[in-house]
């Protein structure tokens, strides 16, 4: 939630010159972060432990979004919104302009549910309301082209992963479908070389699906929104979150090298 890191000579597995050789310094990615409880978290730790510069940005509390000069990668993280609801959060709409120039190769971003349900309007797709939320951990399977992708070449053909969604994504055309398993099918993907989006949670583990779980029971139980306890819900969670980093961290350390690989093409960034 580039010089093109998805169709780079560089072999996919990150063997390509540290961004150092080029430019002198790490990667700088900027986190857009729409409202409370919803932090890059250990994804964001993962990009850290990975050499990025990771900064956050929070335009629900008037901060600027900054231009593609000021970062080389960025990250677009979840929300309660929708990719559309533009009159509650105004800073929706420039969003989707950062994420339509993401898609057509000016720089490397990865968003996650709500930001790639933006990613996925801001290429041409659509989103669909629910009948019922998928809430909690589910298993996702990598579809066969995953498997050439720069980032998600790194998951597991089949992996844990936390979901908490009501929209659902329907595609544009000239997404590339890498991650399904569930009814709701587009479980992850990438427009153009170097523009991903996920609809699971990436980052989420018992912290934050416990802020998650009592954010919802303020407004109804979550027995009645998920169909089962607050309480069961965030310890499978808890139980799964080693499982969790064993599949999901490598797709920090796969988009910092796609990051990484943008910096080499491109030096004077």
């Amino acid at each position: 939630m580039t010089a093109n890191p998805g169709t780079s000579s560089h072999p996919a597995d990150g063997s390509a010159s540290h961004p150092g050789a080029a430019s002198g310094r790490a990667p700088r990615l900027v986190a857009v972060q729409h409202e409370d409880g919803t932090d890059a978290n250990r994804f964001g730790r993962w990009l850290a432990a990975a050499g990025a510069d990771v900064r956050t940005v929070r335009p629900d509390r008037g901060e600027a979004l900054p231009g593609p000069a000021e970062f080389d990668g960025l990250v677009v993280l979840g929300g309660a919104l929708g990719p559309l609801d533009d009159e509650q959060a105004p800073w929706l709409a420039p969003v989707r302009e950062l994420l339509a120039e993401s898609a057509a190769g000016a720089f490397p971003s990865f968003s996650i549910c709500l930001g790639g349900e933006l990613l996925a309007v801001a290429a041409g797709g659509t989103c669909t309301h629910r009948a019922y939320p998928q809430v909690g951990l589910h298993t996702v399977e990598a579809t066969a082209r995953a498997a050439e992708d720069p980032v998600f070449g790194a998951a597991p053909a089949e992996f844990p992963t936390v979901l908490w969604h009501e929209e659902q994504i329907e595609l544009p055309e000239r997404a590339v479908l890498l991650v399904t398993g569930t009814d709701a099918p587009v479980q992850a993907f990438r427009v153009g070389p170097c523009a991903w989006g996920t609809q699971f949670h990436p980052e989420a583990g018992r912290e934050l699906a416990a802020h998650w779980a009592a954010k919802t029971n303020e407004h109804a139980s979550m027995e009645d929104y998920a169909g089962r306890p607050a309480e069961a819900v965030v310890e499978e969670i808890a139980a799964a979150e080693r499982a969790l980093e064993t599949a999901q961290a490598p797709l920090a350390r796969a988009f910092v090298r796609a990051v990484r690989r943008g910096l080499t093409a491109h030096p004077a960034r």
